[in-house]
């Protein structure tokens, strides 16, 4: 009964480690790209913002009146046009 029990301890251990190293290597790759507040680059990308919580919303990059306060991805944008 001990050995079925540590065998189910180590299982969920290393699920909840897999889970904690997926979401380090999506923040990571995140930093590392700056991107932040581009569209969602895959899935490692997309889960790590969904576990997080984590959304980009522009809405109010559209009411800015001064441009240099507007997120860096609404600054390109206004600079293109």
């Amino acid at each position: 009964m001990s050995q079925v029990l540590l065998i189910g301890v180590l299982v969920i251990a290393g699920g909840i480690i897999g889970v904690f190293a997926v979401i380090v290597i999506g923040i990571h790759v995140e930093d590392r790209r700056g991107s932040i507040t581009d569209p969602k680059s895959g899935y490692l990308a997309s889960g790590t913002r969904w576990f997080l919580g984590r959304y980009v919303d522009h809405t109010a990059c559209r009411y800015v009146s001064n441009l240099e306060h507007d997120c860096a991805k609404c600054q390109r944008t206004s600079a293109d046009q």
